[in-house]
């Protein structure tokens, strides 16, 4: 998860890795955070990686996500079978410091995820099934390629892609692609703004 401020309001945007495309019952692979102000300073990073036979208490995996991962860089791969958080441990973790920038924000914060049907649902559930309540509201709930979209046509197409921006970055890796996220948005609103600034 990675926090940006658009004025008063707190954009949290929130990255898992599974095993299974399932959003209703997949098991966490890793699941990141990292706050920031846009266009500021990095406030804050959260990662975990968890431990297979925990995640497999609380999800199922699937021989379809399984073979995806196995075409995967060895980097991205190695993160499947070194966790070592429970499921209760890591998303309690994530809980508490949702939480907080829900607090610090004063409740004027959005979720942004690619996409908000798997990720905030996965999370959601797994959160149901911890016992807590889910840190934000469905409507707080953005997705990142309608962000991807607006912004890039905003900007009269005259920016990358997002494939392109995280070329060279360790795809799968929940820290980064949340940080990825983040920062792309952050760069298709200054795209946004040069575009504005010369009309």
């Amino acid at each position: 998860m990675v926090i940006m401020q658009y004025g008063k309001t707190v954009l949290v945007s929130i990255d898992v890795e599974t095993l299974s495309a399932d959003p209703l019952s997949a098991a966490l692979v890793s699941a990141g955070m990292a706050a920031k102000v846009l266009g500021g300073e990095m406030l804050d990073t959260f990662y975990a990686e968890i431990d297979p036979k925990s995640a497999l208490g609380y999800g199922t995996q699937d021989d379809e996500t399984l073979a995806w991962w196995e075409k995967q860089s060895d980097e991205a791969k190695s993160a499947l079978n070194r966790g070592t958080d429970s499921v209760e441990k890591a998303l309690t973790a994530l809980h508490q410091a949702i939480t907080r920038i829900g607090e610090l924000s004063g409740g004027d914060f959005v979720v942004i995820a690619r996409a908000p049907t798997f990720d905030c649902t996965i999370l959601r559930q797994h959160f149901k099934q911890l016992g807590l309540d889910t840190p934000w509201h469905y409507w707080q709930e953005r997705d990142h390629r309608t962000f991807e979209s607006a912004l890039t046509l905003a900007a009269n197409w005259s920016t990358m892609t997002y494939k392109q921006f995280v070329q060279g970055n360790v795809a799968h890796d929940a820290l980064k692609d949340a940080l990825a996220q983040l920062n792309y948005v952050d760069y298709l609103v200054n795209a946004v703004m040069t575009v504005n600034e010369t009309i």
